[in-house]
């Protein structure tokens, strides 16, 4: 999946189809895990999991302890989570993140969204779901449906803040949660604080985030990518899967892992080039960080969309990037005050 999202701009129906087999493949590999499945033979009082979507098969843990569930949704608000907790699921006003919509404001584009919610839910309901009830009866043959575990959800906490969403309407037993994975004051290692100190222009800190394999990025992306940091006279500190490119700019340091709340908080941050996933976005938010996005999948397009209209975030699409796109979007961040 991962090589694909680099290969070209999906619609929302092919994303539908792409995310669907996604969480097949999670649920599988979970169930065909050893570890996982030695914990049937412990014992729980609580069973927490992304089982709203893509997960929902793992619910079947809970029934086997005989205890309660819930759910936890990091991504924020999709109309699945209102489908099976008794909110209100409204399409006219409330947008689909596969549309990236941030006002409904012509009927257009309210028929769009709701033809993107109809389709989705269909393939939901008479694809995803039978395919995930016959995973779920695999591990646990006498669990009721997965429909049914679903609706038994005590409580589900969202990473939903309407500072950055429009405001939707929730169930009583569906709690918004937004930024509780954000813990500031924690310092850098020391190699790469001083790194970052002496950079007399400050640095440009880039990520993908953890699911996009950068190395797997096509060539010609990558070119464009580093040419345009080549040019910059600040340092960047770049998250990247495996070994930095033979041919990486000098001005570049690689790391596998970055402790990517405090880069944000230095004062010597000048640009963050991100994906823009909901937990980079409200990291970006709480520390002020400017953002080039770059969304690659998912809920990145609506929040990049959103970062763009409350004026933090310049939009690179991924498959129209150059090296002079991303130079105007770097410039723009940098050197713009506001």
């Amino acid at each position: 999946m991962v090589v694909e999202l680099f290969q070209k701009p999906k619609g929302f129906i092919e994303s539908i189809i792409m995310y669907s087999k996604f969480g097949e493949g999670v649920n599988e590999r979970v169930f065909e895990n050893p570890q996982a499945m030695a914990l049937k033979d412990e014992s729980f009082d609580l069973v927490i999991s992304e089982s709203i979507i893509f997960q929902e098969p793992q619910l079947g843990f809970a029934h086997h302890f005989g205890c309660p569930s819930m759910a936890l949704f990091p991504i924020g608000y999709t109309s699945v989570i209102n489908h099976f907790t008794g909110g209100a699921v409204n399409p006219a006003y409330v947008p689909n993140f596969l549309v990236s919509h941030l006002n409904l404001d012509n009927i257009l584009d309210r028929l769009q969204n709701t033809f993107v919610y109809l389709f989705g839910m269909l393939m939901y309901q008479f694809v995803y779901l039978p395919n995930s009830n016959a995973l779920l009866h695999k591990a646990f043959p006498d669990a009721p449906p997965v429909q049914e575990l679903l609706k038994n959800v005590s409580l589900t906490l969202i990473n939903n803040n309407n500072a950055l969403m429009d405001p939707v309407p929730l169930a009583p037993s569906v709690i918004e949660v937004p930024g509780i994975h954000i813990k500031p004051g924690k310092p850098l290692p020391a190699d790469l604080e001083k790194w970052i100190e002496e950079s007399k222009d400050g640095i440009v800190y880039f990520s993908l985030g953890t699911l996009i394999k950068t190395n797997l990025m096509p060539k010609e992306k990558q070119d464009a990518i580093f040419e345009s940091f080549r040019k910059l006279k600040q340092r960047v500190l770049v998250k990247w899967t495996g070994e930095g490119p033979a041919n990486a700019p000098k001005n570049c340091r690689f790391e596998k892992w970055v402790p990517q709340q405090a880069v944000l908080a230095h004062s010597k941050l000048k640009a963050f080039v991100s994906h823009g996933g909901l937990l980079s976005t409200q990291e970006s938010v709480y520390f002020g960080a400017a953002v080039v996005a770059i969304p690659v999948l998912g809920d990145q397009h609506m929040n990049a969309a959103t970062a763009v209209a409350k004026g933090f975030a310049v939009k690179v699409s991924l498959n129209e990037l150059t090296t002079e796109l991303l130079d105007a979007a770097l410039h723009e961040v940098i050197s713009n005050p506001k």
